[in-house]
């Protein structure tokens, strides 16, 4: 399939950050600079952000915020955050509407591979929001999922026609309709032979790979024309322990995983080939003080954190990384609270 170059990149800390950070990359050498504006002041106040999701066509950005306080005093709200995404500058402007939840959220967002609609997990169920394709404002629907949440990841295929639960062990497919954004079963929850944590789906939708962080290994899964999961063969690999995030190659041959520890983080890449059970520890893709790792659209270069944020070439014969530039912003502490837009 086609790839798509990522233009941007936006990022932000955690916990009570001062703001979204967002940077232009030239494609050309991977370098980032500067978008204007920065830092965006969030729009539901100081916060702490647990995850930041574009829509697939670069025109939306959007965070699940948990809210904060200090001595009783509330600083930010909990809910969704709405912001657009300039197509020329990079430049963010919050969107007209924002979420606010009555409590704080802690299940992560996905959004279809149309950029139609947000799903986001709520105390078992997913919540379902229309994308307003014009300004990014978010319209909760009515529906609610034909069966219960098994945990906090979601993951949409590129295709738009899967959206995978996962947690606590398990994992299950919801089909999408892509004229309504309602969810109907496609297969019943499995066992990721684990405890599980953080997913990526490839480019071409037809490999899942689910990490189950506290065994410290990858459960890698072909996904079958109606959606139903088979694991491949050699599944699930060996990995470091505490998986907090995870990036693949949009040719599917590379994935590059952070481990995030009490006070240590690290990345690694592995080379991939499902359908032969090839998944290979990658001698050159060994980073330390890495807080997370983003590859680009074409392939070519990653952007890790690193207490600043570097660009690494992807060499494409092995996947190795070598460090061409970096710039102080945008980073992030966590895997979820960085995001390429193409």
């Amino acid at each position: 399939m086609a790839s798509t170059p990522s233009r941007f990149v936006f990022g932000i800390f955690n916990f009570e950050a001062e703001g979204f950070f967002g940077g232009v990359i030239d494609n050309a050498n991977g370098k980032v600079t500067p978008a204007p504006g920065n830092p965006v002041a969030d729009a539901l106040g100081q916060n702490t952000v647990v995850q930041v999701l574009a829509d697939p066509k670069g025109r939306f950005l959007y965070s699940l915020n948990t809210g904060a306080r200090s001595f009783g005093i509330q600083l930010g709200q909990a809910g969704i955050g709405a912001y657009q995404i300039n197509r020329s500058s990079g430049m963010l402007t919050p969107a007209p509407k924002q979420i606010v939840f009555s409590v704080p959220r802690s299940g992560f967002m996905a959004i279809d591979g149309t950029g139609r609609f947000l799903y986001q997990l709520d105390t078992g169920g997913i919540d379902i929001y229309s994308i307003d394709q014009s300004n990014g404002n978010l319209t909760l629907m009515t529906g609610a999922a034909p069966m219960p949440a098994v945990g906090n990841f979601s993951a949409t295929s590129a295709d738009g026609r899967f959206l995978f639960n996962e947690g606590n062990g398990q994992v299950e497919v919801y089909g999408i309709d892509q004229a309504s954004g309602q969810l109907t079963v496609a297969a019943a929850p499995i066992s990721t032979g684990g405890s599980g944590g953080p997913m990526a789906i490839s480019a071409d939708s037809r490999f899942l790979y689910v990490a189950n962080s506290a065994e410290g290994t990858v459960a890698v899964y072909s996904i079958n024309a109606n959606g139903a999961l088979a694991q491949a063969a050699g599944s699930p690999f060996a990995t470091d322990a505490q998986a907090a995030g995870m990036s693949l190659a949009p040719d599917g041959k590379f994935l590059y995983m952070t481990f995030q520890n009490t006070g240590e983080s690290h990345v690694k890449g592995f080379a991939v080939d499902p359908a032969a059970g090839v998944f290979t520890a990658i001698a050159g893709a060994n980073l330390n003080n890495a807080t997370s790792i983003n590859v680009d659209g074409f392939g070519r270069f990653a952007y890790v954190s690193q207490g600043q944020l570097v660009t690494y070439k992807i060499e494409p014969a092995t996947g190795a990384l070598t460090s061409v530039s970096q710039t102080p912003q945008p980073v992030s502490d966590i895997p979820l609270d960085i995001t390429l837009v193409p």
